[in-house]
């Protein structure tokens, strides 16, 4: 009888399994332990609910940033000190400064701006990255050799300068000169003299038109000349050297 008992529950437990293997078959499952789909079944079931918590809790932008920090460090290793001080003061600067006006809607006002003053006909208006130039021939502003505007280049310059005085923009005044040296016993006795010198006339003409931020002003001689259209005749390339540059920035100015 004992044995006969055994032989019976043996045979009952065959008969479950092979039922088990009867379901996973029909569920798609052709081969593997069964618990397997339990186990599938848990594992998706986790990754929703974490998903879900996710996006009813997006993670703050400071600690999140400190967390990527982190991570970035441990795989490869922290960054130099220089590095963050410069991305710092780079943040810290644009966030005080913030945006000024559209770089195209600039290039579209300064057109017309120079579109409505004959007398500063020559000079050219183009967009470089992040700025607006206005380049002003010299010989339309100074005579030769001298850093004072004269009276009809100060009328000239006045709509330009009023327009420019709307914006918050940064703007820098960059003077030019051809390679060849200053002549004469004059008051300059460089070609970076002058420049700057001539840069500054300018600036000067914008800060009493009301344009109420601190212009940066540079003299920069003859070292951009190499880009001065190569093609060109010498004559005709020492004509374009000759100007001021005004850049307006798309980042606000300092002011005053």
């Amino acid at each position: 009888m004992p044995i006969l008992k055994a032989i019976r529950l043996k045979a009952l437990h065959q008969d479950r399994e092979d039922e088990s293997v009867g379901i996973a078959r029909r569920a798609g499952v052709s081969s593997g332990p069964v618990w397997l789909i339990t186990f599938v079944d848990l594992i998706s079931l986790l990754l929703a609910f974490f998903v879900l918590m996710f996006s009813m809790n997006s993670p703050k932008s400071p600690e999140w940033n400190s967390l990527a920090q982190s991570l970035h460090e441990a795989f490869s290793g922290p960054p130099r000190q220089t590095e963050i001080q410069k991305q710092e003061d780079k943040t810290i600067e644009s966030e005080k400064r913030g945006l000024g006006l559209n770089i195209g809607y600039l290039h579209r006002l300064l057109d017309e701006a120079l579109a409505r003053d004959p007398a500063l006909a020559g000079s050219v208006v183009r967009s470089e990255g992040d700025r607006v130039i206005v380049s002003v021939p010299s010989d339309l502003l100074f005579a030769t050799g001298s850093d004072g505007l004269t009276e009809r280049a100060r009328r000239a310059l006045y709509p330009l300068s009023q327009a420019l005085a709307n914006l918050e923009n940064r703007v820098d005044v960059m003077g030019h000169t051809d390679p060849r040296p200053v002549l004469g016993t004059g008051r300059f006795g460089s070609n970076w003299e002058l420049s700057l010198a001539r840069a500054a006339s300018v600036a000067q003409v914008l800060g009493a038109a009301g344009y109420d931020r601190v212009p940066t002003v540079r003299g920069l001689a003859d070292t951009r000349f190499g880009a001065v259209a190569p093609a060109l005749p010498v004559a005709e390339r020492y004509q374009l050297a000759r100007r001021v540059d005004i850049e307006v920035f798309a980042e606000r100015g300092r002011r005053r």
